[in-house]
C-alpha cells in the first residue's frame, strides 16, 4: 500500500518534452501510476481545450 494519492504534473516541459510529445518514459511512469491507482492531475496554464484535447489524443485517460 502506497500513501501517495495523486500526483499534479505541468504539461509544458514536464510531462511533454520540446516536441510537445510525451516520451515513452513519462508515459510508463504515468501508467504505473495509474495501475497503482494514483489519480493523475494535468496542470497548465494552456486553455481547457487544449488539455482535453491532449488527454483525448493520449491512451492513459479514462476520462473523455
Amino acid at each position: 500500500m502506497h500513501d501517495i494519492q495523486a500526483i499534479v504534473l505541468d504539461l509544458d516541459g514536464t510531462l511533454l518534452n520540446s516536441q510537445k510529445q510525451v516520451s515513452a518514459r513519462n508515459r510508463a511512469a504515468v501508467l504505473a501510476c495509474r495501475a497503482q491507482g494514483i489519480h493523475v492531475i494535468l496542470a497548465t496554464a494552456r486553455p481547457p481545450r487544449s488539455v482535453r484535447m491532449r488527454r483525448r489524443r493520449s491512451r492513459w485517460s479514462s476520462a473523455g
